[in-house]
């Protein structure tokens, strides 16, 4: 594989010129490094509920495929749950995509292809 592979599909991480970032700015030391705002620690908290949003709703539909539920029993809150990550993913995405990502792009121009 290429290192310029950037299809979801096949890649095996960020291409290595993207990388630099991550080696910089390990997610590990997100939360306990001083680098990260208030604001930032609240943003990778919705990222942190987006991803256990999309857990239940995996568990969910693993119990419906593992005949633990019933259609009927599931189909009310999991149309629920859809909906609302949805609508919560979409006002996320319109706020990174009009005003932080911008940002990151000013402050660190190789950035931009990954926006």
């Amino acid at each position: 594989m290429s290192d310029d592979n950037h299809d979801l599909a096949t890649r095996r991480g960020l291409p290595k010129d993207q990388l630099f970032i991550a080696e910089q700015y390990p997610s590990s030391e997100w939360l306990s490094g001083e680098q990260v705002s208030e604001l930032g620690r609240f943003w990778l908290g919705i990222h942190r509920n987006f991803r256990l949003q999309s857990l239940d709703l995996q568990n969910q539909i693993e119990a419906l495929m593992n005949g633990k539920v019933e259609v009927g029993e599931l189909l009310a809150p999991f149309r629920q749950g859809v909906g609302s990550m949805l609508s919560h993913l979409e006002g996320h995405h319109q706020i990174e995509d009009h005003n932080y990502f911008p940002q990151f792009v000013r402050i660190e121009p190789r950035l931009a292809r990954g926006f």
